[in-house]
């Protein structure tokens, strides 16, 4: 389940307003790298937002490895999200 917290919605914003660079990357598509990435949300928050981008995430935890590429298949990303634990 993706249910991002508000905390993580504006860290989303935040990162959006503040790296303009990842707006200006779109030609090319910007790569992000998610540690710690959990459900996923902010990495599959940021491909939402940058339709070129390419996310790979990492997790020690299995469970949340697989719960983030659930989340990953369910929005549609897969083809733009690795999560690797």
């Amino acid at each position: 389940v993706l249910v991002p917290r508000p905390e993580t919605e504006e860290l989303v914003d935040m990162v959006l307003r503040k790296c303009p660079a990842l707006l200006d990357a779109q030609e090319d598509g910007a790569s992000i790298l998610d540690v710690g990435s959990g459900s996923g949300a902010i990495g599959l928050s940021l491909l939402h937002a940058l339709p070129r981008a390419t996310c790979i995430a990492v997790d020690v935890s299995t469970d949340a490895v697989a719960l983030s590429r659930e989340n990953a298949a369910r929005s549609g990303l897969t083809h733009r999200y690795e999560c690797v634990g």
